[in-house]
């Protein structure tokens, strides 16, 4: 027997992880959204330079074959090119 499971697009993924000497950080579920609750916020000190480490766990059944990033974004939807080699 086979299980299968359907979900609409961009309503799971890696759960992902952010870090530093500060925080330390992992979402509940993957996915991704511009909602307020899943924004994290760190208080740091102004005119430093911050390093944020992250990694993501793929979820049960999947592989992470890449990762794609933006900063700053101001909407998640914006289509971007993939990316021209896969990392594995």
């Amino acid at each position: 027997m086979l299980r299968v499971s359907i979900v609409s697009p961009g309503t799971v993924g890696p759960v992902l992880t952010m870090f530093n000497e500060v925080f330390n950080y992992t979402y509940p579920s993957g996915g991704y959204s511009n909602d307020a609750s899943r924004h994290v916020k760190v208080e740091l000190p102004a005119n430093q330079p911050v390093t944020v480490n992250w990694y993501a766990t793929a979820a049960p059944g999947a592989d992470i074959a890449w990762y794609r990033w933006a900063l700053n974004l101001v909407d998640l939807m914006t289509r971007r090119r993939a990316p021209t080699r896969r990392l594995i």
